[in-house]
């Protein structure tokens, strides 16, 4: 069984969880909130996180909302492709999260005390993954509650697709937009 490693991205804060699903239900085997000054010193942090390519792993990362422009998102989307290049680099499978469905797990966890949002948001994360690649662990086969979770080579299709959220901004019950 691969180990599943929860990324909440930030340019200066970054929260990491690492989950293994086969010891004790999917508790967190560490946790990690680390201040770090921008998107090259967040990602040699998460390379170090990793450690060795040899060991199983599952990527889980917070993608980017949509939150119209704001100061940083460049270098924000600039972490969160690197964290995705890095696991498809090291053939380990990746999974992106839009924000809001962190939501669905929290009320499900029992949050430590002690724990930071940053390493709080990392953890949802990781369990979001649990879910999806551990039929045991799920906590509700409905379609519906998987319908937004994708694999990041699925994010954007080979037919020029992109997937945004609805008016509504709920993750999920968006619509398919065709890109000119």
């Amino acid at each position: 069984m691969s180990r599943i490693v929860g990324i909440d991205p930030g340019i200066r804060n970054l929260g990491l969880a690492s989950i293994d699903p086969a010891v004790l239900g999917g508790q967190p085997n560490l946790t990690l909130h680390v201040e770090v000054n921008g998107p090259m010193d967040a990602l040699a942090l998460v390379v170090d996180f990793l450690g060795s390519p040899t060991i199983p792993t599952v990527l889980a990362v917070e993608g980017w909302g949509d939150y119209g422009p704001r100061k940083g998102a460049f270098a924000m989307l600039k972490l969160i492709g690197g964290i995705c290049g890095l696991g498809i680099a090291r053939g380990y499978p990746v999974l992106e999260f839009a924000p809001r469905e962190k939501e669905r797990v929290g009320p499900k966890l029992s949050r430590p005390a002690g724990m930071t949002d940053h390493e709080w948001d990392a953890l949802c994360i990781a369990h979001l993954a649990m879910e999806k690649i551990c039929p045991t662990t799920k906590s509700s086969s409905s379609p519906r509650s998987r319908k937004s979770l994708s694999l990041t080579s699925n994010v954007r299709g080979s037919k020029g697709t992109s997937l945004r959220s609805s008016r509504s901004g709920r993750s999920g019950s968006g619509s398919r937009k065709r890109i000119r």
